[in-house]
C-alpha cells in the first residue's frame, strides 16, 4: 500500500467541497403555524357548512316538431308500382304519394285486376238500365199527366154545359106549367102543351147525359191520379233496386281494388320531408314509406326522457342547459332552453319506441333500467350562424340537456354514506 502525502481530512474535504456550505433555515415561529392552520380549517369548515351544491344530470332527447312529422307505413306487403310525389314537395290533404300494389297473379293475369273488370262491366250494365228505367218513367209520367190534364179540362167543359143544361130545363120546366095552366084555360090546344111537355123531358134527359158524362170523368181523373202515384212508386223502387245493387257492386269493386292496388294519401296537408322507397320495391307490412312535416311555420320543441329519480326535482319554466351534437358545444357553447310541460305518468315503451333517440335498454334484464317521463322542452334559439351561413334545427336531432335538480348543503351530501348506514339499521317508521 502506497502511503499519501496528503492528510485523511484534506482528501475527504476535497472530496466534498463541491455540495457547497451547509446553511440552517430559520423556522416560522409556532403561532404563524397555528394561525395558518386554524384559518384553513375554518375555512373549509366554512365551506362545508355554508357551501351548496345543485345536483345535476345529463338526459338525451331530441329535436321535433309541433305538430309531429308524421310516417306513413305500408298497411300490406307489396311492390310500390308508382311513386306520385317526390321530397320537398308540398302535398295537400288525401293527396296520392304511393301506389302499392298487392294483388295475386296467375296464369290469367292479375286475379283482381280481372274480378275488378267483370265488376265494372256489372256496373255498366246497371247504369244502362238505370237510365232507361229514368227515361220510360220520365215518359210515362208525362203521358199520365198530359191524360189527366185533358181529362180535367173535359169535365170542366161538361161541367160548364151541364149547368147551362140545368138552367135551361128550369126554364122549359116553367114553360110546361105554363102551357098546363094555359090549357085549363083554353088559351093553348093539347098538342101545344104536350109538346112543351116533351121538349122538357127532352132537355132533362140531355142534362142527365152531360151530368153522367162529368161524373165518367171524375173517375177517369181519380182513376188516372191514382195510376199516375202506382206508377211512380213502382218506378221509383225498380229505381231504388237497381241502385242499391250497384251500390253493392261498387262496394265489391272498391274491396277488389283494395286487395289488387292500394293508394297511400297523405292524412294532412304538408311538405314531403323523404320518400323512403322506389319504384319496384318490396314493403313489408308496418315499412316506413314516406315522412311528412306540416307546411305552416311549426314550432319546435326538444323531448327528453328523465328517469323517476329526477322528476319529482323539475318543474314548468325551469331553465335548462342544451347541447346538439350538430353543433358541438366547444364551438358553438350550450343553449338556454325552458321545460314547457312534463308528464304526469310515466312513459310507455311503444311511445318511447316511436322516437329516434330513446332511452338506453339494460343488456341484463332486456328492459329499461329505470321509468322515464317525457318532459318537452321549449329552445331559446332554433337558428345557428356559422360562417356567414344560417343554420337550422332539423327533426329528430339529437340533443343532449343538463337539468338542475335539487339544491343541498355540502356537509349532506358528504355525509350522505352515513344517512344510508342510518336507514340501514333503524327500526319501522311507525314505531
Amino acid at each position: 500500500m502506497t502511503p499519501s502525502i496528503f492528510r485523511t481530512q484534506a482528501l475527504q474535504y476535497q472530496r466534498q467541497r463541491w455540495n457547497g456550505r451547509a446553511l440552517l433555515a430559520t423556522p416560522l415561529p409556532l403561532a404563524v403555524v397555528a394561525g395558518l392552520s386554524l384559518l384553513f380549517v375554518a375555512t373549509l369548515l366554512w365551506l362545508v357548512i355554508a357551501g351548496r351544491y345543485t345536483r345535476r344530470v345529463d338526459v338525451i332527447g331530441e329535436v321535433v316538431t309541433q305538430p309531429h312529422a308524421i310516417t306513413l307505413y305500408a298497411p300490406q306487403q307489396g311492390y310500390i308500382s308508382q311513386t306520385l310525389a317526390s321530397p320537398g314537395q308540398r302535398v295537400a290533404r288525401n293527396q296520392p304519394l304511393y301506389q302499392l300494389n298487392v294483388d295475386r297473379t296467375t296464369d290469367a293475369g292479375d286475379v283482381s285486376r280481372r274480378a275488378a273488370t267483370q265488376i265494372q262491366s256489372q256496373i255498366e250494365r246497371i247504369d244502362t238500365i238505370l237510365d232507361r228505367l229514368e227515361t220510360s218513367r220520365r215518359m210515362t209520367l208525362d203521358n199520365l199527366r198530359e191524360q189527366l190534364a185533358m181529362y180535367r179540362k173535359d169535365r170542366g167543359q161538361a161541367r160548364s154545359i151541364a149547368d147551362s143544361a140545368r138552367a135551361g130545363m128550369g126554364d122549359m120546366q116553367r114553360n110546361m106549367q105554363n102551357y098546363e095552366s094555359y090549357l085549363k084555360r083554353g088559351l093553348v090546344t093539347k098538342d101545344q102543351s104536350s109538346n112543351q111537355r116533351y121538349l122538357y123531358y127532352q132537355q132533362q134527359y140531355q142534362f142527365q147525359s152531360l151530368y153522367n158524362q162529368s161524373r165518367q170523368d171524375d173517375l177517369q181523373i181519380t182513376n188516372l191520379d191514382s195510376q199516375l202515384t202506382t206508377r211512380a212508386v213502382e218506378f221509383d223502387n225498380q229505381i231504388a233496386q237497381y241502385h242499391a245493387h250497384r251500390d253493392e257492386l261498387q262496394r265489391q269493386l272498391d274491396e277488389t281494388e283494395a286487395r289488387g292496388s292500394l293508394v297511400i294519401k297523405a292524412p294532412t296537408p304538408g311538405r314531403v320531408q323523404s320518400m323512403a322507397v322506389t319504384v319496384g320495391q318490396m314493403v313489408q307490412p308496418g315499412d316506413s314509406l314516406a315522412q311528412l312535416s306540416p307546411v305552416e311555420d311549426s314550432a319546435w320543441r326538444l323531448i327528453f326522457w328523465v328517469p323517476s329519480s329526477s322528476v319529482p326535482y323539475l318543474q314548468r319554466g325551469q331553465h335548462i342547459n342544451i347541447r346538439y351534437d350538430a353543433f358541438p358545444y366547444q364551438k358553438f357553447s350550450q343553449f338556454d332552453g325552458v321545460i314547457d310541460s312534463i308528464s304526469a305518468v310515466a312513459a310507455a315503451a311503444q311511445e318511447m319506441a316511436s322516437y329516434s333517440n330513446p332511452p338506453g335498454v339494460d343488456p341484463r334484464t332486456g328492459g329499461r333500467a329505470d321509468t322515464y317521463y317525457k318532459v318537452t322542452v321549449q329552445p331559446e334559439r332554433v337558428h345557428f350562424r356559422y360562417r356567414n351561413r344560417l343554420l337550422a334545427l332539423s327533426s329528430g336531432m339529437r340533443a343532449e340537456a343538463t337539468l338542475f335538480l335539487e339544491k343541498r348543503p355540502l356537509y349532506q351530501w358528504i355525509l350522505a354514506p352515513f344517512y344510508d348506514i342510518r336507514s340501514s339499521v333503524d327500526g319501522p317508521v311507525h314505531g
